[in-house]
């Protein structure tokens, strides 16, 4: 019994002497966690003094090269980027001056509406091109006459022209700028020859080949010469192109051939035994009748160029200029883009998406007489 008692003591005080160490292991455990985690401040770069967030007792000044651990120091960004798995987690303090301004509402208030901005007039304009017309009419060998010029004054007029930065386009370019699907070169020019003069076939076709220049002939159909008949140029005679001819150079690349009337050129009796002039209604004709009478002399120009290749209809030239508005719309409504008249003092501008700017465009007539000076003031005037 006394023995049973001594064992009983011997283990309650082996209990206590084990639970002292325990307890004092512990404790010293815990001194050593909490100075191996204490967690300090960004260093500021003047190397003032930094604050600690523990509450154990530390020297006044600790810098990041005084706390030595297992691992490399990481902030705190860092340690959670790696335990999410992402490299591109950032969750650095905004500095101030970069901070997000609060945008947010008070409630009961509208935001005020922002003004919408808008185009001046100045930029709101349509584009715009003014193109010069220059007119002539017969070829021949030698310089003289109001409406003639020797070849070789045209050539070197159209060289002339070219030089000076002018590059001439026909009117299906003028057509597609307006409609917005082609452009134009800064200097436009058209360059035109109307009465359809053997001339032209004979001299004007190797010209504009040469040269590679647009030009638009304006043909009186109703006053071709037979195929078979043999021009006698040296005469002076004023010989117009056969049907075969104006075949001919409608195929060139260079000439687009269009309607200059059937028979309503000049003073003519084409349509009635009183003289008409030009295509103008007689004097106290109506207009149904005007019209009918237009529109016979369209159709039957119109056959003419067919037969010669010609397959599209687009601007019309009067004679001598003179239009009146019932002939303007007959040609509209036969689907014509364009129609020129010899005002020497229209503008000629052409604005994009307006259709109206193409029509009674004005022309210089042009021959050996015509001054340099006229010609420049003409291509160059604002």
């Amino acid at each position: 019994m006394l023995r049973s008692i001594k064992i009983i003591a011997i283990c309650f005080a082996a209990l206590l002497f084990l639970g002292g160490v325990s307890t004092e292991i512990a404790n010293g455990n815990n001194e050593t966690e909490s100075t191996d985690v204490q967690i300090t401040e960004k260093v500021p770069a003047s190397g003032d003094e930094t604050e600690t967030r523990n509450e154990t007792d530390t020297p006044d000044s600790i810098s990041s090269t005084d706390i030595v651990t297992d691992e490399p120091t990481e902030t705190v960004a860092t340690e959670v980027a790696t335990e999410i798995g992402t490299e591109t987690a950032v969750f650095e303090t905004v500095p101030e001056e970069m901070s997000i301004p609060d945008t947010t509402v008070p409630v009961g208030t509208e935001p005020e509406p922002t003004e919408p901005e808008t185009t001046s007039p100045e930029s709101a304009e349509p584009e715009n091109k003014r193109v010069p017309i220059l007119m002539f009419h017969d070829l021949k060998r030698e310089p003289g006459g109001t409406w003639s010029m020797s070849a070789d004054n045209f050539k070197s007029t159209m060289e002339y022209i070219l030089a000076a930065g002018f590059t001439p386009v026909d009117f299906r370019q003028l057509a597609g700028y307006v409609d917005g699907y082609r452009d134009l070169p800064e200097k436009p020019v058209c360059i035109t020859f109307d009465d359809g003069y053997y001339s032209n076939y004979e001299m004007l076709l190797p010209i504009v080949t040469e040269l590679q220049i647009p030009v638009t002939v304006f043909m009186t159909c109703g006053t071709l010469r037979p195929n078979g008949e043999v021009p006698e140029v040296e005469t002076g005679e004023l010989y117009k192109m056969s049907l075969y001819e104006l075949g001919v150079m409608e195929a060139s690349p260079y000439i687009d051939i269009q309607s200059h009337t059937w028979g309503l050129h000049g003073d003519n009796v084409t349509y009635g035994g009183t003289v008409r002039d030009n295509v103008l209604p007689l004097y106290g004709e109506s207009e149904e009748v005007y019209k009918n009478v237009f529109r016979t002399d369209c159709d039957a120009a119109s056959k003419v160029l067919l037969e010669a290749g010609v397959w599209a209809e687009i601007v019309y030239s009067y004679p001598s200029g003179k239009a009146h508005p019932w002939s303007e719309e007959v040609i509209k409504e036969r689907g014509y883009f364009a129609s020129l008249t010899t005002d020497f003092d229209a503008q000629n501008i052409v604005v994009r998406g307006d259709r109206e700017s193409l029509f009674l465009l004005g022309r210089m007539n042009v021959n050996d007489d015509t001054p340099r000076w006229e010609l420049d003031y003409y291509l160059n005037r604002n």
